[in-house]
């Protein structure tokens, strides 16, 4: 994965620019729908804060170009856990967050897809963020022998 820092001026504007268009893929597409997790039967819903947590998070070109395919993310993604809310802000002590996990492929290389998703009471279940990891293959532990 490729983060962009400390890039020259006009290689950063068209990363900048690369992720906004990106951004306005998402929140065309995605932005107040819900989606059905297939695996846990939970409607996940889409909000601009959600979208706006991932752009002001998002340092990669994969991770960028992740955002638009948040609806399949969404539906296919596997439970990983429940967390408590460690650093509640007023009125949002009983928020909770459940983790799931996704293998994504961009330009021929797939990603581990960590999603959080914020449940809050009244509201349901919303999409928080989502990260990508890179899959490090562990060499065979076996000995192959003639």
């Amino acid at each position: 994965m490729t983060i962009i820092k400390n890039l020259p001026q006009e290689e950063y504007e068209q990363f900048k620019a690369f992720k906004t268009s990106c951004f306005a893929y998402a929140k065309e597409h995605f932005q107040g729908k819900s989606f059905l997790n297939g695996k846990r039967k939970v409607l996940i819903k889409v909000s601009r804060t959600g979208l706006n947590e991932w752009f002001s998070k998002t340092k990669t070109y994969e991770q960028a170009e992740s955002i638009k395919y948040l609806d399949e993310m969404l539906k296919k993604a596997v439970y990983n856990h429940l967390a408590k809310n460690e650093h509640p802000k007023r009125g949002d002590e009983l928020a909770t967050f459940d983790y799931y996990d996704y293998k994504l492929t961009i330009n021929g290389k797939t990603y581990a897809v960590v999603l959080t998703v914020k449940n809050v009471r009244g509201q349901g279940s919303i999409y928080y963020h989502h990260f990508l990891k890179d899959i490090k293959t562990e060499p065979s532990s076996s000995m192959i022998q003639p």
